[in-house]
Parts: structure tokens; sequence; C-alpha cells
């Protein structure tokens, strides 16, 4: 019996485009084929800032009315399980992130995290223990976003300043206002995965050189294949 729905965030429609949600879904899949209780049921994505209600987010409260419809159906059994790549993929604001667990717990509904394995989210308001580190991951989450929008706001305050290119092939970095992103991406690195940097930097509203969505690899070639400039201006 069908009993499991996914739910795929990312913060900007033009990730929708990029490695996020096909990332997620994967991860999410595979989840599901790994554990015999699972089965998938329907996904739910949308492209919204992690800090929003999810009251306010059309999909997330497309995917509570659609289990409170299987619930009314006496046909089906109900859905009773919601799966999320990350905790962080459900939002990035704790007290969003309670208020959207709480609904999941009105309709006794487990949420698990395919990073956390087989660990009820929702449940946990039953352990304290449990339901403390799902806050503290919470609030981890929400100092980390903190955080990065801080150093971002320095990167876009010195791209600003930034000179251009002064000639040859240019490396990524070389480019009027991509250095502050580069020496960003350089600060962070071993401090977060290259994917986690790749959605940090579309959440924020930077893209690639030709506009796309950044993505791990991308990511990872810019960092690997750094080389020197070879002008002071740059």
């Amino acid at each position: 019996m069908k009993n499991t729905l996914g739910y795929i965030r990312v913060s900007s429609v033009g990730q929708l485009d990029g490695d996020g949600p096909d990332r997620q879904r994967n991860v999410i899949l595979k989840f599901v084929a790994d554990n015999p209780g699972l089965e998938l049921d329907s996904m739910f994505s949308e492209a919204i800032s992690g800090t929003i209600d999810g009251l306010d987010r059309p999909e997330f409260a497309r995917l509570l009315e659609y289990i409170d419809n299987c619930d009314q159906d006496p046909v089906v059994s109900g859905i009773r399980f919601v799966v999320i790549e990350r905790l962080d993929r459900l939002a990035r604001d704790l007290m969003v992130q309670e208020v959207l667990i709480r609904e999941l717990a009105k309709r006794k509904v487990i949420l698990y995290a395919t990073d956390q394995g087989l660990v009820d989210l929702v449940g946990g308001d039953n352990d304290p223990t449990r339901k403390l580190i799902r806050q503290v991951i919470g609030a981890l989450a929400e100092w980390e976003k903190s955080n990065l929008v801080r150093k971002l706001r320095v990167a876009r305050e010195r791209a600003k300043a930034a000179k251009g290119w002064c000639g040859g092939n240019a490396p990524y970095g070389a480019l009027a206002g991509e250095g502050p992103v580069l020496d960003l991406m350089v600060s962070l690195r071993g401090t977060m995965s290259l994917r986690q940097m790749a959605d940090m930097l579309n959440d924020e509203g930077f893209a690639k050189r030709n506009g796309k969505p950044w993505t791990y690899n991308a990511v990872g070639l810019v960092l690997n294949n750094r080389k020197e400039t070879v002008c002071d201006n740059v």
C-alpha cells in the first residue's frame, strides 16, 4: 500500500533547472527503495525560501491537503510517512521548522530525513532528548544561514568595487564580481560539502558565469582549477 510522500524544496525558481531537485528526488527514491516499509505515493516539489511558513508554501500546503484527503478516503489507508533529503530542506528557520513538524504531528505522520536514517523527527516530541537534538539541528541550520548571508553581503559589497580581467583566458574569479564569490568558496572549503556550497550560492541568488545555477561539479571545478592571476588589478 502506498504510504509515503516525498517533499523537495529549493530556494529559487532558477534552481528547478539545476541539480538540486533531481538530487533530492534521487536520494528520496533510494531511501524509500532501501526501506521495505515505505512505498512512494507522490512527490511534492517547490522553489521557495526555507524561512517561509509551510502554510504559505503552495506545495507544502497541497501536501497537507493530500494527506487529509487520503485519511478521509475509506479505500486507502492514508499517508503515514513524509521523506525529505535533509532537515534544512524542510526549513532553515527553527520556528518555521517546528510549525511544519507540528502540522505533520497533527496528522500522525512520521517524518524521515534521509541523512538521519529511520529516525522519526515528528515522534521525537514524545522523547525530550530526540526533540532537543532535532531543535539543535534546526538552530544550527538557522545559524549557518544567517552566517552565510552575512558573508554573502560582504561579498556583494566587495563585488561592487571589483575590477575586470586584463586579458587572456579568464579563470573563474577574474571577472568583475567573481572574486568575492571565489574567496567565499575558498573560505568555506572544508567546512561544508560541495553540494551544500552549491545550494548556498543558489539560495542567495548567485549564478554561474553563464547564468545557470551552481552544481556541486561546477563548484568543484572552480576550486580545483584556480589559476594564478597575471594582473595586479584582478
